[in-house]
């Protein structure tokens, strides 16, 4: 019975201690109200992460034709200008195609022109003796039937050679006409529409030649903008081709650099454009660099860039802000940072606009005085 008794008192109390446990134990996912607290751990400033760009996001470069790399003329770390070239296919196709296309204008346009000049005078002289031969030849046959006919009457030819006579007329008539026609289109000025036809084949064989030239251009891949070479990601002999996903060479204008900051939901109607920031990173001491916010993102948008820090939500909304820096010297693209954007001057502007009662009077901080903000690493982008 007292053994009873004892595993009794021993199971009550592990529930006990159980059930106190969860209620000390600290929450993994904090609500909203303890992730404002802690994002705006200051009133005069906003922290955040992001990662270093160039002036321009990177720019994936690709090939528009399905031909294979012959040469590739830039190596990661060049420097490079609008218009370079950065890789050549083989064009042997591409310029067979060109030459077809080529001959097939120029035998267009010679046919444009032999309409609109008309037939030569050698070609009108031979028609002209054609018809008189056949006009000659019929006029003959003609009074052969006529004698023929008369005969008949006194029964001194057969049906027979009149019929033969009369079909060697209606032939040589018809021939005669023919050659009457041959003769006025010879003469005559091309029609309006055999010269639009004409001016057709000419445009249509011209567009073929400048999509064959087109193409052949598209076998230099040349550099769309003036920056630096950040990825090679292709080789010699490789099949590149237009729909692949994989860009063949990635650029970035990094003369200038800035950093794309990502600011919790919370703090996102405390940014504005002219705010200092400065900027840190884990692997250095101090500043790594200054600089001043020159864009805000329209909207606020699901977040890119997560962290391993408790609280970090997968759930959570941010508005990105792009920084211009002030001699940040040679960062590498993609460095992920800490950013603190300094609010004090809106700070000051809104609590001099703020009214002094009302139902916003009484309304206590967000954010508990002398609060202290952790800075967190981001993943690289």
């Amino acid at each position: 019975m007292k053994k009873l008794n004892t595993i009794v008192a021993i199971a009550i109390a592990l529930v006990v201690a159980v059930i106190v446990a969860r209620q000390f134990r600290p929450s993994t996912l904090p609500d909203r109200s303890a992730a404002l607290r802690q994002t705006s751990s200051s009133t005069e400033r906003v922290a955040a992460s992001g990662w270093i760009e160039g002036r321009t996001s990177n720019v994936e470069v690709r090939a528009r034709l399905a031909e294979q790399i012959e040469e590739i003329l830039v190596k990661e770390g060049d420097w490079v200008s609008k218009g370079q070239p950065l890789v050549t296919l083989d064009a042997s196709v591409r310029v067979l195609e060109q030459q077809l296309a080529r001959a097939e204008l120029a035998q267009a346009q010679a046919k444009l022109e032999q309409l609109e000049n008309g037939a030569r005078t050698t070609e009108i002289d031979v028609a002209r003796h054609e018809l008189a031969a056949r006009s000659a030849e019929l006029d003959g046959v003609r009074k052969g039937l006529e004698r023929i006919q008369v005969l008949r009457a006194s029964n001194a030819a057969s049906q027979q050679a009149y019929d033969e006579e009369f079909a060697r007329f209606k032939t040589l008539e018809g021939l005669v006409a023919a050659a009457q026609n041959r003769l006025a289109t010879l003469a005559d000025p091309p029609r309006q529409d055999e010269r639009s036809a004409a001016q057709a084949m000419v445009e249509a064989a011209a567009s073929r030649l400048s999509l064959a030239e087109v193409n052949l251009r598209r076998t230099r891949i040349v550099s769309p903008l003036d920056g630096r070479v950040m990825r090679v990601q292709c080789e010699v002999g490789e099949l590149a081709r237009a729909d692949s996903s994989d860009p063949l060479v990635i650029l970035a204008d990094t003369r200038q650099l800035r950093v794309v900051a990502e600011v919790d939901e919370f703090d996102a109607l405390r940014v504005a454009i002219g705010q200092p920031a400065i900027i840190t990173v884990d692997s250095v001491e101090g500043i790594l660099a200054r600089g001043v916010v020159i864009d805000l993102e329209p909207q606020v948008g699901q977040k890119l860039l997560f962290t391993s820090q408790r609280g970090d939500r997968l759930d959570s909304f941010s508005r990105r802000v792009w920084i211009a820096l002030d001699q940040a010297g040679d960062l590498p693209v993609g460095l992920p940072v800490d950013v603190v954007l300094s609010t004090a001057e809106q700070h000051r502007r809104s609590s001099q606009s703020a009214p002094a009662s009302g139902p916003l009077a009484d309304t206590p901080p967000a954010t508990a005085p002398g609060a202290q903000y952790i800075n967190t690493q981001r993943e690289s982008p």
